[in-house]
């Protein structure tokens, strides 16, 4: 996948979830893709992410995530 978005050009991938391995992010990070990763309905999905470099997480309700971030990143403040 991320040679395939190389050798057309591209300087995003979005990932569904399951194919977005720590091996895959980082192979598209050295090929300087920005990665997105879609459908993630689970919270847990925005600490991976952080600690991943992924630039951007697609899902079913963005409200419940956006929530769960801000009270993470509240709790991480304090």
């Amino acid at each position: 996948m991320v040679d395939i978005a190389l050798g057309v050009g591209a300087d995003e991938i979005a990932l569904q979830h399951t194919l977005a391995s720590p091996r895959v992010i980082e192979k598209a990070k050295r090929g300087g893709l920005e990665i997105v990763v879609w459908t993630v309905d689970d919270p847990q999905w925005i600490t991976r992410a952080r600690a991943l470099g992924i630039k951007a997480l697609i899902a079913n309700d963005p409200a419940r995530m956006v929530q769960h971030r801000n009270a993470a990143s509240l709790e991480f403040k304090l």
